[in-house]
């Protein structure tokens, strides 16, 4: 027995999705089988911003050099391109996502689609590690 997961993390520029810049989306497809996670395929996206709204303390926890990521980076329509083509091409559409405070990669993702008037291209369906492993000590 096995299951698929679409691993999903993104960075950012601060805490608040409608007042923080989006930075990067990793994707990561994972196999998951007794005793052994096999990662199939992965996308990691930059965005460029003409301007970035981020706090000095998201860039020191992340570990972005902001000059570096935007030469890096991609434009908004384009990253999210990038992350549709990915999706498409591995038949991601209705994949569970899985994430650590997931619900916090799904919000930056909801606004940075908004902003920029882009259908959100994932599930809804998710998992979240954190949860699981609050669940798991509980039971320590």
């Amino acid at each position: 027995m096995f299951m698929k997961r679409l691993v999903i993390d993104t960075e950012t520029g601060g805490l608040f999705p409608r007042e923080h810049s989006l930075l990067t989306i990793g994707m990561v497809l994972a196999d998951f089988k007794p005793r052994r996670i096999k990662f199939t395929h992965q996308k990691h996206i930059l965005i460029k911003h003409p301007e970035y709204f981020v706090t000095r303390s998201a860039l020191k926890i992340n570990g972005i050099d902001l000059e570096q990521h935007h030469k890096a980076g991609v434009v908004p329509k384009l990253a999210h391109k990038q992350m549709t083509e990915f999706i498409d091409e591995h038949s991601l559409h209705d994949m569970t996502l899985l994430g650590h405070n997931v619900h916090f990669d799904i919000n930056f993702l909801d606004a940075f689609c908004a902003e920029h008037a882009l259908k959100f291209p994932l599930s809804r369906e998710k998992e979240d590690t954190r949860y699981m492993w609050e669940i798991g000590r509980a039971h320590v």
